[in-house]
């Protein structure tokens, strides 16, 4: 691929304008790992651009300045769109990550089979202005850098723990010394992920702040506090249902005619949601709020592992208005609901 901007129209997608009522100008982009598939709605323009430092900084030299506030969404993509965002943000350029499954539906909604990277960018341009999306939160170095280190923790965690269900089993000698050895490895590498997380924690007051106010609540220690700060952003900044269905803790209803069904957590993130259940086993026996809450859905014959998620969402409910007042935990206010 050329690394000059190529840019076409495409016959068989029709031309839209942005009429969103913020007045941003949206652009489309459908990340990959080797190029940047970009969807002008302003001017119904496609661009290709190789996803490095050199060609985005000149899409952003030539172009944003001819556009009206524009905002740039993609998917995530798991760490292909990083560099594009680094450079956006020191650009102050607005961007939104936006839900790679709403996109996806918004997609079946208006009858988009087909699939080509020209088509997903214009179908995400076309996905912000239906929703009218704004900026997200800008990033820095240092915060991509914590979310790797602790995603890398959270990997190699899984993956001690696959080890360590295999010692229970009757191996040959020689396959259990290999475990060991795979385990003491994992074991180095934890601490090493350690070091490097508390680093830029103890270099920072925000997050001493943060990691204060989240384990000032009994139940919630130091892995539940880092993974939050690090992998929950929005604690705080969002009302109490929007965070337990980012989570994945808050119940969806399952009723249709008569039937009256079960209602179920779905989706959210699974790293909070582990890490919140072990805080949660926590605070039914330490937590006097929590343990008092669980013992009473277990009188209403609520099964044991409904109350403990009602735990979890109602520890996340309160660490979220923690965060958004700036306070520690307040037993009392607890109990009469006010946090």
């Amino acid at each position: 691929m050329s690394h000059s901007l190529k840019s076409s129209k495409a016959d068989s997608i029709s031309n839209f304008s942005s009429n969103s009522n913020n007045n941003h100008s949206y652009i489309g982009v459908d990340v990959a790992k080797d190029k940047l598939d970009i969807f002008i709605s302003d001017t119904n323009q496609f661009l290709t651009i190789p996803n490095n430092k050199t060609n985005i900084n000149k899409f952003i030299k030539s172009h944003f300045s001819k556009l009206s506030n524009p905002l740039i969404v993609c998917e995530s993509t798991g760490g292909w769109e990083r560099i594009m965002l680094l450079h956006l943000t020191k650009s102050n350029i607005a961007f939104n990550v936006a839900h790679a499954t709403k996109i996806y539906h918004y997609a079946k909604s208006k009858g988009i089979l087909a699939k080509t990277d020209k088509l997903d960018a214009k179908t995400i341009a076309s996905f912000a202005i239906s929703e009218q999306l704004s900026a997200s939160n800008v990033v820095d170095e240092v915060q991509m850098e914590l979310k790797d280190l602790v995603m890398r923790k959270v990997q190699l965690k899984n993956n001690m723990c696959s080890e360590l269900q295999r010692q229970r089993k009757h191996l040959s000698k020689t396959v259990q010394n290999s475990i060991d050895r795979t385990v003491s490895f994992y074991r180095k590498e934890l601490l090493k992920l350690d070091k490097e997380i508390n680093k830029i924690f103890e270099s920072s007051d925000q997050y001493i702040a943060d990691n204060r106010i989240i384990k000032s609540m009994k139940g919630v220690g130091d892995v539940t506090a880092e993974t939050m700060i690090v992998l929950l952003p929005e604690l705080g900044k969002v009302n109490k249902r929007q965070i337990a269905a980012l989570v994945g803790v808050a119940p969806y209803n399952n009723d249709s005619g008569r039937k009256s069904g079960r209602r179920r957590i779905k989706g959210g993130r699974m790293e909070i949601r582990n890490v919140l259940y072990m805080a949660a086993l926590s605070s039914i026996r330490y937590n006097p709020i929590m343990k008092k809450y669980y013992h009473e859905l277990l009188e209403r014959q609520k099964i044991k592992k409904i109350a403990l998620i009602a735990v979890m969402r109602k520890m996340l409910v309160i660490l979220n208005s923690m965060m958004a007042n700036r306070v520690e935990f307040n037993e009392d206010k607890s109990r009469s609901n006010l946090c």
